[in-house]
């Protein structure tokens, strides 16, 4: 059973109000080239749109929402202050939510995704000993780790500041129909 522990870590001095570091959309483009997704996407993290203007240049059906609007069309007004996202289902999720959310906005996701979720995260998202749980999960199991062989630089606050890139990145999938081990494949 899934539930929330709010396990994540705490926000820290210097951090940029509600964790805004923009996905580069290359990082979604090179998700698209592995894996494929069918009906509804809710990204509810949709920031500057570096992960929903992929899908919709690839003609996906997405649904968009922030709790900030960083001035991209957001079609898909929950009040997201108080829970996230709405309760309502859709065939997938596919975001970069705030890193001190993760666990919060993963277990939700995986509540209320019918066929898959795709989280960009911090590889070091994969060592949490609290999360193996959700990991190993039979009835929405993680299927494959595309792991970013060049780290993407992240812009705080989508600032472009130049600045080295401090850690490595992947995209963890979740797939309810999935059966067997995760796989993991790399992004050169």
């Amino acid at each position: 059973m899934l539930e929330s522990r709010f396990i994540s870590g705490a926000s820290k001095p210097g951090r940029p109000a509600e964790d805004f570091y923009p996905t580069p959309e290359w990082c979604t483009e090179e998700l698209l080239k592995r894996e494929t997704f069918e009906g509804s996407i809710l990204e509810p993290c949709a920031g500057s749109g570096g992960i929903s203007n992929v899908l919709i240049k690839k003609g996906l059906e997405v649904y968009t929402n922030d709790i900030v609007n960083r001035g991209i069309t957001l079609n898909y007004e929950k009040n997201m202050s108080t829970e996230y996202f709405s309760n309502e289902s859709f065939d997938n999720v596919v975001c970069d939510p705030p890193y001190k959310y993760m666990n919060d906005f993963l277990i939700k996701s995986l509540l209320i995704a019918r066929k898959k979720v795709a989280f960009f995260v911090k590889l070091s998202f994969l060592e949490s000993k609290a999360r193996y749980d959700i990991f190993k999960n039979e009835e929405f199991p993680l299927s494959k780790v595309l792991v970013f062989s060049k780290r993407p630089q992240r812009y705080r606050n989508g600032e472009n500041i130049k600045a080295s890139s401090t850690y490595t990145c992947c995209w963890v999938i979740f797939d309810r129909e999935y059966t067997g081990e995760p796989t993991i494949d790399f992004v050169l």
